[in-house]
């Protein structure tokens, strides 16, 4: 926290700078040391868009075009129903740019839901990509 604090005084900011530090202790709560950790990912041009618009989002209030978010919520939300239903923790990962956005879109449907970037992940943490989520549809992982 120190160092982060060096560079910003910005809590925001300072918390996003040590949650991949944390990122290994999240994880661990959520599933375990040798459970695969049960993710759900955005389609990677639904992502670009996003991270685009973050980035011209010099207000930074981190704010998703409101039908794009509500197709994104009603996607996440079909997607962890059958997780949920289950009691099967799952997190959602995203590009470090967008986790604060996402992370506000998704706390009012799945407050639960912990929004991770892929700096968060340990390299060596086992995973399973359970849903892409696009900007029109939810796709459900292909099995390997």
């Amino acid at each position: 926290i120190a160092v982060a604090a060096q560079r910003s005084l910005d809590a925001e900011e300072i918390m996003e700078a040590i949650r991949p530090t944390l990122g290994p202790l999240i994880i661990q709560k959520l599933c375990g040391v040798r459970e695969p950790l049960r993710v759900m990912t955005l389609e990677g041009q639904l992502e670009g868009l996003l991270g685009q618009a973050m980035r011209a989002d010099h207000g930074r209030r981190h704010v998703i075009e409101p039908d794009l978010g509500r197709r994104i919520v009603d996607a996440l939300q079909h997607a962890a129903q059958p997780l949920i239903a289950e009691a099967k923790p799952f997190a959602l990962v995203v590009q470090p740019g967008i986790r604060v956005a996402i992370r506000k879109l998704v706390r009012t449907c799945l407050p639960d839901t912990p929004v991770l970037s892929f700096f968060e992940v340990p390299e060596e943490k086992a995973v399973e990509v359970v849903a892409i989520i696009g900007g029109q549809q939810q796709q459900p992982a292909l099995a390997a």
